[in-house]
């Protein structure tokens, strides 16, 4: 009894301020930390928030604006799966019931996911510990997405390589011939001219009908 009025307790103060549930270090983004907030499971780095359920702001306000309502999928690929809020959007905003692989480099934020995320959900991902360059890279493309989401980081930053030209074109091999990807990007005014020139000469090059979605902070790359 004394564990559900905790429990509860936590619950509704985590609608004043964050409620810390754990700390748990990682060789790759340091310190990670799990918050109850706002009811919601949040999953943070010292720089960046890495998954918020369904209040995950950049794909919430993104699958909004590219109308998923009237999208159909059946297979999803999430590079860089984080506490998987692209499943918990999809699930219970959009009440879709869809098959996911889940590539994620960090055993850390795997246990954590295997601790947090819904269970019901949970069993319909396939989650594999890798390196998504290297698995994209590596791996024969003999299966095929509806929906691939590009969402790579160590705390705010996107490696290089998930640039180069040859990674988005191995990836695209992933892909059905009407499938969707989508790749979150970070733009500070450092890389913002960066940002814009791989979109305009990578990017779009090989989505011509490609749109740049601006949510804050956030570039959403949609191949259209």
């Amino acid at each position: 009894i004394i564990i559900i009025i905790k429990k509860k307790l936590t619950y509704y103060a985590s609608f004043i301020a964050d409620q810390l549930l754990e700390e748990k270090m990682s060789d790759f983004s340091g310190l990670l930390q799990i918050h109850l907030s706002s009811g919601k499971i949040k999953l943070s780095t010292k720089n960046a928030t890495y998954s918020f359920e369904e209040y995950y702001t950049v794909f919430e306000k993104g699958f909004q604006l590219l109308n998923f309502n009237n999208k159909q999928f059946k297979e999803v690929l999430i590079l860089g799966f984080g506490l998987g809020s692209v499943p918990i959007l999809l699930e219970k905003v959009y009440h879709k019931k869809m098959n996911y692989t889940g590539i994620e480099i960090d055993p850390a934020i795997i246990e954590l996911v295997k601790k947090y995320m819904d269970a019901n959900i949970l069993q319909q991902v396939n989650l594999i510990e890798a390196d998504a360059y290297e698995w994209i890279n590596q791996s024969q493309a003999n299966k095929k997405f509806d929906l691939i989401i590009i969402d790579l980081f160590i705390d705010h930053i996107t490696a290089p390589h998930f640039f180069e030209p040859h990674f988005l074109k191995n990836t695209t091999n992933h892909l059905t011939n009407n499938g969707l990807l989508l790749f979150n990007t970070l733009t500070f005014k450092s890389n913002r001219k960066q940002m814009m020139v791989y979109f305009n000469q990578t990017f779009q090059t090989i989505f011509p009908n490609a749109k740049n979605l601006k949510i804050g902070t956030n570039y959403l790359l949609s191949s259209r």
